[in-house]
């Protein structure tokens, strides 16, 4: 019989997945830096503006190495797996809406808290995330980043965590984790709500392709916003629209996504 392992090695076990994705991008900008001192440093670019101009390029290198690290690890732990999403395609539609609505009322609700600019900024986190043209925004903001996060957040954080401590103090630990990641607190409390929509999501599915897809939907809708700079003419409305599309939420998951036959 297996004894439970200590707490510090639960701890180590569910922060290592993290350290190493901030590992393996470190690496790749170092590397990035040293092509750069390599080949480049005789020319009239500089470090910095060569490190700009090349920042989407280095980072979805970063992401596609770590999402095949963690896409290994993942199926090395054999996570419980269903196919019921397979099977059944139309499920999609329930979280694709869940992801939508959850994504927009959560950004208003943050934005009407006005913590922005205390610990980080996002106006220079979306900068960087939005620069590039919109291929390179989609693969890197809309596919790599949804993959890879979930593959460490959902997949092996909430994992490890869930074997240990049950639903929901994996839930709250892992998107806390999720929202610290983000290192700015506007985003940080945007990504620890939404992260928990995101293990509810991979709960009920168990199928990390359910918060995948949801991840990548919200990002997308992200995307979209910003580059239509949606605006409410009202502050009325700006505030009925976060209520209506929290209420969204709540309906789309109990009464849709949870109640569904066959549920794992």
């Amino acid at each position: 019989m297996n004894s439970r392992p200590s707490v510090i090695r639960i701890i180590v076990s569910v922060l290592l997945p993290i350290i190493v994705m901030y590992a393996v991008s470190l690496l790749f900008y170092l590397g990035a830096m040293a092509v750069y001192s390599t080949f480049f440093a005789g020319g009239t670019e500089p470090m910095d503006a060569f490190m700009y101009r090349n920042n989407s390029l280095i980072s979805i290198a970063a992401l596609i190495a770590s999402a095949v690290i963690f896409s290994v690890l993942f199926k090395k732990e054999h996570a419980p797996y269903s196919n019921e999403i397979f099977k059944k395609p139309y499920y999609f539609i329930p979280v694709i809406l869940i992801s939508c609505l959850a994504s927009h009322g959560l950004s208003i609700l943050v934005s009407l808290i006005n913590i922005d600019g205390i610990i980080g900024n996002y106006e220079s986190t979306s900068e960087d995330l939005f620069s590039g043209g919109i291929i390179i925004i989609i693969i890197r903001v809309v596919i790599l980043s949804a993959i890879t996060e979930e593959l460490v957040f959902r997949g092996l954080v909430f994992n490890r965590l869930n074997k240990y401590i049950g639903f929901w103090p994996s839930a709250l630990i892992a998107s806390a984790l999720f929202g610290i990641y983000h290192l700015n607190l506007a985003q940080g409390v945007y990504a620890f709500l939404f992260g928990i929509v995101l293990c509810l999501v991979y709960d009920r599915f168990r199928n990390l392709l359910a918060p995948i897809v949801l991840h990548a939907s919200a990002n997308l809708l992200s995307v979209v916003i910003e580059l239509v700079k949606l605006n409410y003419s009202s502050i009325l409305i700006y505030v009925l629209v976060m209520i209506g599309s929290l209420a969204g939420v709540f309906l789309i998951y109990f009464f849709i996504i949870r109640r569904r036959p066959g549920r794992a």
